[in-house]
């Protein structure tokens, strides 16, 4: 069996980057979205749970559960999307790097 001519290695490489340039990196926001999440469930959870909520609850503190409830229902749909993206990434990088090493396409 014949090793894959010079041209069909570059266009691999070239495809495998465009594919990292457009699937990966316009969904990089995700990391900091997804620990912005976190953070702010953790500490609204925190809060609540450490300080005393009057009887009556005011606005803000409507406001607070409200957030840090949506926050929890958005940590384990972000926690998946994130690590399907850091895994695809990975795989991607992997795959690139392994094409680029080895055959030194110039």
């Amino acid at each position: 069996m014949r090793p894959p001519s010079k041209s069909w290695l570059k266009v691999r490489h070239a495809t495998l980057e465009r594919a990292c340039d457009a699937a990966i990196e316009p969904l990089k926001p995700l990391y900091g979205v997804h620990l912005g999440a976190c953070a702010i469930y953790l500490i609204g959870f925190a809060y609540l749970f450490s300080s005393d909520i009057p009887p009556e609850p005011t606005t803000i503190t409507l406001t607070m559960l409200l957030v840090v409830a949506a926050s929890g229902v958005l940590v384990p749909i972000l926690t998946a999307s994130v690590l399907t993206l850091h895994f695809a990434n990975q795989k991607l990088r992997k795959l690139l790097n392994d094409y680029g090493n080895s055959t030194q396409i110039n």
